[in-house]
């Protein structure tokens, strides 16, 4: 077992603001072209959305008490 982890506001926060630069910081170039088409394989029509941003939120286990672990290494939280 090992205690959980909290995301402070700080912690938060910075994340808030790297995924708003990444946002403001994309360009045209940057969005995603997708092409729809169709069980055959004719094109239907051509779209573009903006990037994904991959960085996950931090991680804050403060719902639980403690945070098991297995001996395969799954993690699971306990209240």
């Amino acid at each position: 077992m090992r205690e959980p982890r909290r995301a402070t506001a700080a912690d938060i926060e910075a994340w808030r603001r790297r995924r708003h630069e990444f946002y403001e910081s994309a360009t045209g170039a940057d969005w995603e072209q997708v092409e729809i088409r169709s069980f055959g394989g004719g094109l239907i029509r051509t779209t573009s959305g903006p990037p994904v941003f991959r960085e996950p939120r931090p991680i804050d286990e403060g719902d639980y008490e403690t945070i098991r672990i297995c001996e395969c290494g799954e993690e699971w939280g306990q209240r």
